[in-house]
This record gives structure tokens, sequence and C-alpha cells, in this order.
């Protein structure tokens, strides 16, 4: 279990995500996929990221879609 899913696992909004309200349960595995890989991304630029912003990430049944992202570099970094 890596350590963002135990994290998602800690929001006070679980139970939204979990189902309730009548709603479909979202894939917390996916979820946290998704994260690790936009950390992986932030991490592959190094030195060169200045931000890297994904607001919203949306959060469904089907899976999570990153509905903007922003990612901004430092002209003086190899």
């Amino acid at each position: 279990e890596s350590t963002v899913a135990a994290m998602l696992r800690e929001l006070t909004g679980l139970a939204l995500l979990a189902g309730a309200r009548g709603r479909e349960s979202v894939d917390l595995a996916a979820t946290a996929d998704a994260v690790v890989r936009i950390a992986q991304a932030a991490v592959s630029l190094g030195g060169r990221l200045e931000s890297l912003e994904v607001n919203p990430l949306r959060i469904t049944p089907a899976g999570p879609e990153a509905l903007d992202v922003l990612v901004t570099t430092r002209a003086d970094q190899p």
C-alpha cells in the first residue's frame, strides 16, 4: 500500500469518495496512482521545475482526470 493511498484514507471527506449520499465510490487506488504520477513528473523536471499546478483534479468512479494543468519551468536551468 502506498503512502499516498494511506493519506487519501485520512481525508475528512473520505466518506464522499467512498460513496456516501447514494453516490458511487471512486477508485482510490487509481487516484493514488495519479497523485504519484504527478509527483514523478515534478521530480523528473528536477531543478528546471518552478511550479506544477493541477487544479482541479476531478475524481469520479471512472477515475481521476486533471482538468487543468500548468507547469512552469526555469529558463536558466539545463
